[in-house]
Parts: structure tokens; C-alpha cells; sequence
């Protein structure tokens, strides 16, 4: 059976800059009118010509005024995947400064948003931030090692009151 695809409403265009897309998503009505809204949401990337669009990200929520937040908050390190959309947006702002990133959503019910999600990633043909990345043997050790660095940080902290 084929996928039927969900239906992408825009709700809103963002500059490729970080200081401007922020700014504009604070301001915009998406906090009032899709909180405790449940959906799939899709960034894509508008460069050039408006028909050159990119696949960039497709996610679920149950609230998307909650994970267009979590977007915005600086970097937590119980979930580093929230950082990425902000690195590819600094990446892109350096390399094509034109490209712009649109939100779209579909609502969808609780209950449809594993299903929703699933099929419309396989729909677009997993979105460049839906694979799963490779990064070189150098970044991946320099990861490690921060991972390592950041958490025995922590673990020195809360021995410190044992002894």
C-alpha cells in the first residue's frame, strides 16, 4: 500500500541568519495558535529559485510551540539531536547566506504521529537531518573525549560530598 503523505501547511519562513530566524520564530504567533497542537513538522530549506526547496528535518510532537522551544533553548546534553537543526542553520548561513528554512506542519492526532511520521519520512526519502550522519574519525574522537570530559565533570561534583 502506498504511503498517502500528509499535507504541509506553511506556517512560517525563517532567514538562514541565527540572530534573525530567532528573533522572528520568538515573535511569531506559533507559540499562541499550535500550543498543545499535535502534528509532524518539516524544515525545509528555500536557496535560489522558491522552487529549490531541500529536505532538511522531519519530526513528531505533541506540542509544537514545545518543540519549536526546545529548538531555541541553548544546548542540553540529555538531548544533543535538538542542537543539530541550530548547527545546520549556522552551517548553511555561512556557506549559501540567501537560504531560508520553512517550517511546515500537519496536524494529526496522538494517536497518528508515529505512523504520520514514519511514512512521510520515507515518503521524502529521509530528509538530510533524519539520516544518520558520518562524521570523521577526528570529530567523533573529539566527541568522545567531550562526552567523557562532561560527564566526569558531573560524577566529580556529586563524589565531591562523599568524601
Amino acid at each position: 500500500m502506498t504511503p498517502t503523505y500528509p499535507r504541509f501547511g506553511r506556517i512560517s519562513s525563517f532567514s538562514s541568519q541565527r540572530s534573525i530566524c530567532l528573533a522572528q520564530i520568538k515573535s511569531s504567533a506559533l507559540f499562541t495558535h499550535y500550543k498543545q497542537v499535535p502534528g509532524i513538522y518539516f524544515w525545509v530549506m528555500r536557496y535560489g529559485n522558491e522552487d529549490d526547496l531541500f529536505r532538511i528535518y522531519i519530526g513528531k510532537t505533541n506540542s509544537l510551540s514545545y518543540r519549536v522551544q526546545n529548538y531555541l533553548s541553548e544546548f542540553q546534553p540529555h538531548s544533543p539531536n535538538d542542537f543539530k537543526l541550530r548547527i545546520f542553520q549556522t552551517f548553511i548561513s555561512e556557506v549559501a547566506p540567501t537560504a531560508a528554512l520553512d517550517l511546515l506542519f500537519s496536524r494529526r492526532s496522538a494517536d497518528q504521529l508515529t505512523q504520520s511520521e514514519n511514512e512521510a519520512i520515507a515518503f521524502y526519502d529521509r530528509p538530510l537531518l533524519n539520516r544518520r550522519q558520518s562524521a570523521s574519525a577526528s570529530a567523533r574522537g573529539a566527541l568522545q573525549d567531550a562526552f567523557a570530559q562532561y560527564y566526569r565533570s558531573a560524577f566529580e561534583g556529586v563524589l565531591q560530598n562523599f568524601r
